[in-house]
């Protein structure tokens, strides 16, 4: 049964953004380029460009329950609710991880010289952050547009404003750095807690009103 719900998640909701998101990856490497970078190139690869993928993938995973009507139906059905969101997320994830693996798998057989396990985790840690962040926004104001927006700012607001000794810079391997993507995958994993409690609040106080 699990299994026929993930494959029928993916289905209906995750192929296109998994398409999207590899895509995007492909065009990007494509277009940069994957053979004999140095480490700073290839951080700035990973970091930069690839990482985008967090956005297309993780932001939208509520995106069909912004329908009213679709909302109304699975009222009453919280935990199954809970459940398929979760699922989203894991699917999600493990998908945009998938993609930045295989790229990273590519570059290093290609001859690029970096850490490989050190810059999967930071590329990741990075696409995780700016996608819970999506959906953070996305799942509090039921707009996924807004999810969008907020996280696209973040990731360019980094490259101009957020100082490169930040616990909350996205961009630390290309100076030389990985201190800060644990922290990172730790805020993204409590935004997503985050979204799921106040999403049950505003739920019950639906509920409750009507």
């Amino acid at each position: 049964m699990c299994l026929g719900l993930i494959a029928i998640q993916f289905r209906i909701v995750l192929y296109k953004t998994a398409f999207v998101a590899t895509a995007f990856a492909a065009a990007v490497s494509l277009f940069a380029g994957t053979g004999h970078l140095d480490w700073y190139a290839s951080a700035i690869l990973l970091e930069r460009f690839v990482s985008l993928t967090g956005i297309i993938l993780i932001t939208s995973v509520c995106a069909p329950e912004q329908d009213r009507r679709v909302r109304e139906v699975i009222a009453a059905k919280a935990f199954s609710f809970r459940k398929t969101i979760v699922i989203r997320l894991v699917l999600s994830s493990l998908i945009c991880l998938l993609i930045i693996a295989v790229l990273v798998c590519v570059m290093s057989a290609r001859g690029c010289v970096f850490p490989v396990c050190e810059y999967l985790f930071g590329a990741f840690a990075t696409a995780f952050f700016i996608g819970a962040l999506g959906f953070l926004i996305a799942g509090i104001f039921d707009n996924t547009i807004a999810g969008y927006f907020v996280s696209v700012v973040y990731f360019f607001m980094n490259m101009m404003s957020v100082p490169q000794d930040s616990v909350w810079y996205l961009f630390s391997l290309s100076g030389g750095d990985n201190a800060s993507k644990p922290v990172l995958a730790i805020a993204a994993a409590t935004m997503i807690c985050v979204t799921f409690f106040v999403r049950a609040i505003n739920a019950r106080t639906r509920f409750h009103s009507s």
